[in-house]
Parts: structure tokens; sequence; C-alpha cells
């Protein structure tokens, strides 16, 4: 049985980062996955619409290699065109032609609490100027406000 954590400050102690930094350059057992995946990908007998969805069905774990290995093309830090000739930003975006069909918001919460509210009014824009045919996500990581209390608001 664990011992309860009484308050709140001691919760937030108890907390740490979920990954290491990796050096993204050593084979690892995630790199030969990624290895595998796309050799898998090069043995499908057929290219058509179909082939890459069944693969991907067949190895859920390995869809995020079929984007690398269609080479879609993509975009860091870049404003993308929405409705009515309107622009927002977006940390990644993700390219069919010269369109974009997917913009990203990155962001990590050891960010100041400014650089999040701005972070808020990006996102808020994107979701604003995006096309029907184009898809907004957002990924936080938020481990790193627990290393700065003073600026939470909830204590």
């Amino acid at each position: 049985m664990t011992t309860p954590i009484q308050t709140f400050a001691a919760y937030v102690a108890s907390l740490g980062r979920l990954t290491l930094h990796v050096d993204p350059t050593l084979e690892t057992p995630e790199t030969e996955q990624i290895r595998a995946a796309a050799e898998g990908l090069a043995d499908l007998a057929e290219i058509s619409r179909q082939s890459p969805a069944a693969w991907a069905l067949a190895r859920p774990t390995d869809a995020p290699v079929l984007a690398q290995d269609l080479s879609l093309m993509t975009a860091a830090r870049t404003r993308f065109t929405g409705r009515n000739g309107r622009t927002a930003p977006c940390d990644l975006a993700v390219l069919s032609g010269a369109h974009v069909v997917i913009a990203v918001a990155a962001r990590g919460l050891d960010s100041t609490g400014s650089k999040l509210t701005d972070a808020v009014c990006e996102v808020e824009e994107m979701a604003d100027v995006r096309l029907p045919t184009q898809f907004i996500m957002v990924v936080i990581d938020g481990i790193g406000s627990f290393g700065r209390p003073q600026e939470r608001l909830i204590r």
C-alpha cells in the first residue's frame, strides 16, 4: 500500500520528468522499431490509397512512420493561409502540395506565463482562420510548470 500524499506541495515535489532527453542519433529500441516499420512499408506489394491505410490498421504503433516514409512535406515555425486569405502561426505544418492540411501548435509549460497566454491566443487564431479542410492540433508538455510554483494559478 502506498503512503498518501498529505499536501499539494508534497504532490508537486513528487513529480518528475516523464522521459529523459535522448540523443536522436543513438540506436535504441525505438529507432529499430522505426527501421522495421519503414521496411514493412517498403515491402507493400501494391501502393494504392487502401494499402497504406491497411498497413496502418495492422500496425497501429508504427503508423507515425507512415508520414515520414511517404515523404509528406512539413514546415516548422511558419504561417498557414486559411479562410478569406487570412494567416495564422503554427509550429509545424503538414502540407499536401502547397496547401497546409494539418497545423500544429506545440508548447512546453516550462515557458513563462506570458508565453503561455500568447500560446492560447495563437491556438484561438489558428482555429478561427482554418479552413474546413484543415486540421488544428495542439501538443502541450505540462510538467515544466511544476518547477515554477510562483507562476501557477492553483496553489
